[in-house]
């Protein structure tokens, strides 16, 4: 008689792992159509969420045969996930009217493309984080 075996149960990614996934599938596809502006938003965001998940260093871990252990990382929730892009949001935003008031146009063009850009993979963690509709924010024209 054969026993059936099931597969063992893998434990559903991070919000950060997922949006880290889509946001490095779409940083390969805008390397190869050589869109340097997304390349840089798409590289910004993963620096900021790596930079979230970043332990406080208390003190010099114990090295032992000259290696430095690594830490654990951060995990972190959706709802961080939605703040840090948030706060992306925000300072691009605030670049745009600052651009704009400066009177450099193209630059403000640029933030305001950033932003919808943000705001997409914003938009994308707010429903999978369930967030409350008043806490999605529409992209400024």
């Amino acid at each position: 008689m054969a026993v059936a075996t099931h597969p063992p149960i893998q434990p559903s990614p991070s919000p950060a792992h997922t949006i880290r996934t889509r946001l490095k599938a779409d940083l390969i596809a805008a390397m190869k159509a050589r869109q340097t502006d997304t390349i840089m938003i798409i590289r910004t965001l993963l620096a900021a969420i790596d930079n979230a998940e970043a332990v406080p260093r208390t003190s010099a871990p114990a090295s032992s045969d000259g290696y430095t252990p690594d830490v654990p990382r951060r995990v972190l929730r959706a709802t961080d996930i939605h703040a840090i892009l948030t706060r992306e949001a925000d300072e691009c935003r605030q670049a745009a009217t600052d651009y704009a008031r400066l009177g450099q146009h193209d630059a403000a063009d640029r933030m305001h493309t950033a932003l919808a850009l943000i705001e997409t993979y914003r938009l994308s963690i707010a429903s999978e984080a369930t967030m409350p509709p008043h806490d999605v924010m529409e992209v400024p024209q």
